[in-house]
């Protein structure tokens, strides 16, 4: 029997989890598992001492292939939330470098083939619905998931000039308040001053004080840099 290719870093999380107690993963083949999948969704669900601590939700459909190269049969399209997820990314935390978003796309196509679909992007500032950039052309789609990468040109600009990230950087958001007088202020410029003062008269009330509004400013920016990550709407 040939054994099926199993990517390593996927072969190593079954190890892990067949060497974890209670029941044991089994290996169903291409055929097995075609007939145990039918079009509908579904969830993966992640256990450790029988009990569950994490849910992958995904869906399957099914199209009849209408390949004349090929064998009469079935393709199957597996989604999930990967179908809406983007992200806004730029180069070496370098705010004059290149803001890209990307994206992944597919085409649900009962034979294997490339189709260009026009699309159009822009990027709007959510505070006042001003155009930044923007972004149009083709992609090309396959039946396979693929990445997309878009980059916008600056509005009313030069077509051939690409938007720097600083352009969407500068301004101020939601949380400025929060940043510059619970980070910067309470958290560091303040901590600072109050541990010089703390050396000067040798004092420990002063330098553990020091100590906790650092550590409340690290937190405090922490808690948004994750609050501004997940803030942007993907629709």
């Amino acid at each position: 029997m040939t054994d099926h290719f199993v990517r390593p870093d996927v072969r190593q999380l079954l190890e892990f989890l067949d060497n974890l107690p209670g029941p044991k993963s089994h290996e169903v083949g291409p055929e097995g598992a075609r007939q145990m999948m039918i079009a509908g969704r579904y969830a993966l669900e992640f256990q450790i001492e029988g009990a569950a601590f994490y849910h992958f939700d995904f869906s399957v459909a099914m199209l009849p292939s209408d390949d004349p190269y090929q064998p009469p049969g079935t393709r199957y399209f597996i989604d999930g939330p990967w179908s809406e997820y983007g992200n806004i990314f730029y180069q070496r935390n370098d705010p004059e470098s290149t803001l890209r978003f990307t994206t992944w796309v597919q085409d649900k196509a009962g034979h294997e083939a490339k189709r260009s679909v026009p699309y159009e992007a822009q990027l709007l500032r959510q505070r006042d619905g001003k155009l930044l950039g923007q972004d149009k052309g083709e992609l090309n789609l396959t039946t396979h998931w693929a990445q997309a990468d878009l980059y916008f040109q600056p509005a009313g600009g030069d077509a051939n000039a690409r938007l720097k990230a600083a352009e969407g950087l500068h301004e101020d958001g939601a949380y400025r308040v929060r940043f510059w007088a619970g980070v910067m202020l309470t958290g560091t410029v303040l901590p600072m001053i109050i541990l010089i003062a703390g050396a000067v008269v040798d004092s420990m009330l002063l330098t553990g004080l020091a100590a906790l509004l650092a550590l409340a400013g690290l937190w405090l920016w922490e808690d948004l840099w994750v609050k501004a990550g997940q803030s942007i709407p993907l629709s």
